[in-house]
């Protein structure tokens, strides 16, 4: 499995996006459908990735004889953690779908260990910060 991290060590940031992902599944992957995953434009993606930054990418490898199919095609996927902002232990995946050995269709989502629900509160002179109130998770940001 290749993994790029952008943390100090790539160990600890594959740690860290695996407990993101629910751990790895019982064959030593990305567990698959991702926690939470849901279908995004491919703008969602691509404007968050040239712009907002990645922590981590894993290159999940192909479909897995045990995942579920996406719309009946096999495919290879992607997982990207970008947990940042309400972005915290989420992130987007994206699914490369093949017809026999041609890839036909590519496939965006976002994912996220919890379904966030923030709560924003000023803290100082524009100063916010926002609190999941399921997860306690929570980031801070200035408005100046």
């Amino acid at each position: 499995m290749l993994i790029k991290g952008l943390t100090r060590d790539d160990y600890d940031g594959r740690q860290k996006l695996f407990r993101a992902l629910g751990n790895e599944d019982e064959h030593g992957g990305v567990p698959f459908p991702l926690p939470n995953m849901k279908p995004v434009k491919d703008f969602e993606f691509w404007s968050w990735k040239s712009s907002g930054g990645i922590w981590a990418e894993i290159w999940a490898g192909h479909a897995k004889p045990w995942w579920p199919r996406i719309d009946g095609d096999p495919f290879t996927l992607w997982v990207y953690w970008v947990n940042a902002g309400s972005w915290i232990n989420g992130g987007f995946a994206v699914a490369v779908l093949h017809r026999g050995t041609v890839a036909a269709e590519t496939r965006y989502f976002s994912w996220a260990a919890c379904e966030h629900q923030f709560i924003e509160t000023t803290v100082g002179n524009c100063h916010h910060r926002c609190t999941c109130s399921k997860c306690g998770a929570s980031y801070d940001y200035h408005s100046d």
